[in-house]
């Protein structure tokens, strides 16, 4: 017993000094995220939290934002900043596997320009204020012979979207917990509205068609209705005119027949009574 005393004891105690560090490293975390400050861009109704002691640059290297660590590395002989790079574009967009595609296939055409070897590590979609609003990719290249890492985050509210991507040193950026400043930033901004739906337009279209089609057979049936009794109100016309005239006619063949009829009888009366007589 004595002999595994001392055993317990310590784990005790390192587990205790565990939890407490590790509650401190909570404190920190809240406490950093807290005191990040918030830029915002009233005209563009977006405000975003740039991580505490980095310089804020607007309108920076065709950016709307650009947040530097005061750090610099050197590589070869230039001096190195990560940084987040913040731009804000008009447009609603949709967030889907489409846009997805279209993210990736820009990054790779503005990123290809200035640097070698750019990759996509990984592209998908990630829930950021709701389910599924924002697409994550991972992407890297090189500077020389310098490996590099980035981060890029896309989302969209109903006027305008915005693209937030973070840049460091391959060996900084694979570190445990070296992406928690860059990612606490980037989730923060902040679009007003919601982004829409792809076919949502589609379908308003589709309904606007709809009703006109609708409309359209209607009419079309109205007008048939109206021609239709256009035509049998000139049929009946038509119709009453030739009783008309068969009412003419007929009555213009009956004083004929009495005509007829009349001669025929005084003259079957005159040969009746001519034929008697000669009979008797």
């Amino acid at each position: 017993m004595k002999k595994f005393l001392p055993v317990l004891l310590r784990s005790t105690f390192l587990t205790f000094y565990f939890l407490l560090l590790f509650k401190s490293k909570m404190v920190i975390a809240a406490e950093s995220v807290n005191e990040m400050p918030v830029v915002g861009i009233s005209e563009l109704k977006f405000s975003v939290k740039a991580p505490s002691g980095w310089k804020v640059r607007q309108n920076y290297r065709g950016r709307t934002l650009v947040f530097e660590d005061p750090l610099a590395t050197n590589i070869g002989d230039t001096l190195y900043n990560r940084n987040i790079t913040v731009a804000v574009q008009s447009g609603g967009v949709p967030i889907d596997g489409l846009q997805t595609e279209r993210i990736t296939k820009k990054l790779m055409e503005e990123y290809s320009k200035g640097v070698s070897d750019f990759q996509i590590i990984e592209a998908r979609i990630i829930d950021y204020r709701t389910k599924g609003d924002a697409i994550l990719v991972f992407s890297s290249f090189n500077i020389g012979t310098t490996a590099m890492r980035q981060m890029h985050i896309f989302t969209s509210g109903s006027d305008r979207n915005v693209l937030l991507s973070f840049t460091d040193l391959q060996e900084a950026f694979e570190v445990d917990g070296a992406l928690n400043r860059a990612w606490v930033s980037m989730m923060s901004a902040e679009l007003s509205g919601e982004a829409p739906n792809r076919y949502d337009g589609l379908l308003y279209s589709g309904s606007s068609l709809a009703f006109l089609a609708t409309a359209a057979f209607f009419s079309k049936q109205l007008r048939r209705r109206q021609q239709s009794h256009s035509l049998r109100a000139e049929e009946f016309a038509l119709f009453e005119d030739d009783v008309d005239e068969m009412d003419d006619e007929f009555q213009r063949v009956v004083i004929e027949g009495t005509k007829i009829a009349g001669s025929e009888a005084e003259d079957w009366q005159i040969a009746e009574t001519r034929y008697a007589g000669q009979i008797a």
